[in-house]
Protein backbone atom coordinates (compact mmCIF):
# COMPACT_ATOMS: atom_id res chain seq x y z
CA UNK A 1 0.00 0.00 0.00
CA UNK A 2 1.76 3.75 -1.27
CA UNK A 3 2.39 5.93 1.90
CA UNK A 4 0.36 8.56 1.21
CA UNK A 5 -3.13 5.77 1.29
CA UNK A 6 -1.61 4.80 4.76
CA UNK A 7 -1.09 8.21 6.13
CA UNK A 8 -4.56 8.92 4.93
CA UNK A 9 -6.28 5.84 6.45
CA UNK A 10 -4.37 6.58 9.58
CA UNK A 11 -5.29 10.28 10.11
CA UNK A 12 -9.01 9.00 9.22
CA UNK A 13 -8.98 6.40 11.87
CA UNK A 14 -7.16 8.73 14.36
CA UNK A 15 -10.02 10.15 16.02
CA UNK A 16 -12.21 6.81 15.62
CA UNK A 17 -13.08 4.37 18.70
CA UNK A 18 -12.93 0.78 18.31
CA UNK A 19 -12.66 -1.49 20.48
CA UNK A 20 -11.76 -4.90 17.64
CA UNK A 21 -10.80 -4.30 14.18
CA UNK A 22 -10.20 -7.15 11.21
CA UNK A 23 -7.70 -6.37 9.25
CA UNK A 24 -8.18 -8.28 5.63
CA UNK A 25 -5.90 -8.77 3.81
CA UNK A 26 -3.51 -8.17 6.83
CA UNK A 27 -0.21 -7.97 4.57
CA UNK A 28 2.68 -7.21 7.24
CA UNK A 29 0.84 -5.77 9.60
CA UNK A 30 1.10 -2.23 9.46
CA UNK A 31 -2.61 -1.51 10.52
CA UNK A 32 -1.51 -2.18 14.34
CA UNK A 33 0.58 0.74 14.55
CA UNK A 34 -1.34 3.46 13.76
CA UNK A 35 -4.39 1.64 16.02
CA UNK A 36 -4.45 2.83 20.16
CA UNK A 37 -2.76 -0.54 21.80
CA UNK A 38 -6.13 -1.35 23.78
CA UNK A 39 -7.61 -2.34 20.26
CA UNK A 40 -7.99 -5.73 19.61
CA UNK A 41 -7.03 -6.68 16.13
CA UNK A 42 -7.35 -9.83 14.17
CA UNK A 43 -6.05 -10.80 10.35
CA UNK A 44 -6.75 -12.76 7.78
CA UNK A 45 -4.38 -12.87 4.66
CA UNK A 46 -3.38 -16.15 2.20
CA UNK A 47 0.51 -15.03 1.69
CA UNK A 48 1.68 -13.49 4.73
CA UNK A 49 2.06 -15.26 8.68
CA UNK A 50 0.17 -13.20 11.77
CA UNK A 51 1.76 -10.41 12.06
CA UNK A 52 3.35 -9.17 15.79
CA UNK A 53 0.70 -7.98 18.28
CA UNK A 54 -2.47 -9.34 16.60
CA UNK A 55 -4.63 -11.79 18.08
CA UNK A 56 -6.16 -14.04 16.01
CA UNK A 57 -4.75 -14.72 12.18
CA UNK A 58 -6.27 -16.91 9.23
CA UNK A 59 -4.45 -17.98 6.44
CA UNK A 60 -6.92 -17.57 4.27
CA UNK A 61 -8.29 -17.26 0.42
CA UNK A 62 -10.65 -13.93 -0.18
CA UNK A 63 -11.52 -15.24 -3.30
CA UNK A 64 -14.34 -17.16 -0.65
CA UNK A 65 -15.32 -14.19 0.76
CA UNK A 66 -14.67 -13.73 4.64
CA UNK A 67 -14.53 -16.76 7.63
CA UNK A 68 -17.86 -17.48 8.99
CA UNK A 69 -15.42 -17.70 12.09
CA UNK A 70 -14.43 -14.15 11.21
CA UNK A 71 -17.34 -11.96 12.90
CA UNK A 72 -18.51 -9.12 15.74
CA UNK A 73 -16.01 -6.27 14.65
CA UNK A 74 -16.12 -2.75 15.34
CA UNK A 75 -14.32 -2.00 11.96
CA UNK A 76 -13.09 -4.59 9.36
CA UNK A 77 -10.03 -2.86 7.34
CA UNK A 78 -9.86 -3.96 3.59
CA UNK A 79 -6.90 -1.94 1.97
CA UNK A 80 -3.90 -4.05 1.35
CA UNK A 81 -5.72 -6.24 -1.13
CA UNK A 82 -9.35 -5.88 -2.45
CA UNK A 83 -8.05 -5.03 -6.43
CA UNK A 84 -6.78 -9.07 -6.25
CA UNK A 85 -10.15 -10.29 -5.44
CA UNK A 86 -11.83 -11.23 -8.92
CA UNK A 87 -15.18 -10.89 -7.74
CA UNK A 88 -14.84 -7.81 -5.71
CA UNK A 89 -18.95 -7.05 -5.19
CA UNK A 90 -19.01 -10.64 -3.98
CA UNK A 91 -16.47 -10.21 -0.88
CA UNK A 92 -18.07 -6.78 -0.07
CA UNK A 93 -21.45 -8.55 0.42
CA UNK A 94 -20.33 -11.55 2.28
CA UNK A 95 -18.54 -8.44 4.86
CA UNK A 96 -21.79 -6.42 5.07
Amino acid sequence: MQKTSKDSLSKFLKDKSFTSVLDVPSGNGWLRKVLVPEVSIDGIDLFEEKAEDYKRFWSYDLENGILEDATGYDLVCCCEGIEHVRKPIKFVKVIQ
